[in-house]
């Protein structure tokens, strides 16, 4: 009696009926690449990582210190944020164009108060 999952000589390819080891081969050279990923994912990948991770955790550190060193700057003695002003005057022209719309601000603020 004879198994369906069994082939018999005539029904082996030509290539392998040639090389017998052929199977061996394509595992052994499987085997090597699934073992040259496996140390490329486990042993070469992780410390790049890590290291672009401390690079990242220092530039965000950095940057909270800023911020924070800036915020404290703009914190006077009562607890009060205020805000800087700028460094740089505005222009009469700028100014005059801005006028009637503070004058028209002051003048809402007036009849919310009232």
């Amino acid at each position: 009696m004879k198994r369906s999952s069994t082939m018999s000589p005539a029904e082996i390819p030509s290539s392998t009926r040639k090389n017998p080891s052929f199977p061996v081969l394509i595992g052994v050279i499987l085997a090597i690449i699934i073992f040259l990923l496996f140390i490329l994912f486990v042993v070469m990948v992780p410390p790049s990582l890590e290291s672009g991770s401390e690079d990242r955790s220092e530039k965000m550190d950095a940057a909270v210190n800023l911020a924070v060193e800036q915020s404290m700057e703009n914190v006077n003695e009562s607890g009060t944020i205020y805000q800087k002003e700028p460094d740089i005057t505005m222009s009469p022209e700028l100014l005059a164009i801005d006028k009637p719309f503070s004058a028209e601000e002051e003048k809402e603020e007036l009849e919310l108060d009232s």
